[in-house]
């Protein structure tokens, strides 16, 4: 019984990583779209950019160190 709670915990917090993951993602295609800068060098947009890389770095991590080991029912 512990053990599933531990797998199921562990499943909702992978599910949370991967939505920060998405969320950055969609915010540097909406950016990017809407004011045609994909450059994320770019000085005039590094403020969107900083949010896009800490949203997408957390999640991709998160993801990777609590997705793994999971198995897929």
């Amino acid at each position: 019984m512990l053990e599933e709670s531990k797998d199921s915990s562990r499943k909702v917090v992978a599910i949370l990583y991967a939505l920060l993951l998405v969320l950055g993602i969609t915010i540097y295609i909406g950016w990017g779209m809407l004011y045609n800068s994909w450059n994320i060098l770019d000085i005039d947009h590094i403020a969107i950019y900083s949010i896009f890389i800490v949203l997408a770095g957390l999640g991709a991590v998160g993801f990777y160190l609590y997705g793994s080991n999971l198995e897929i029912k």
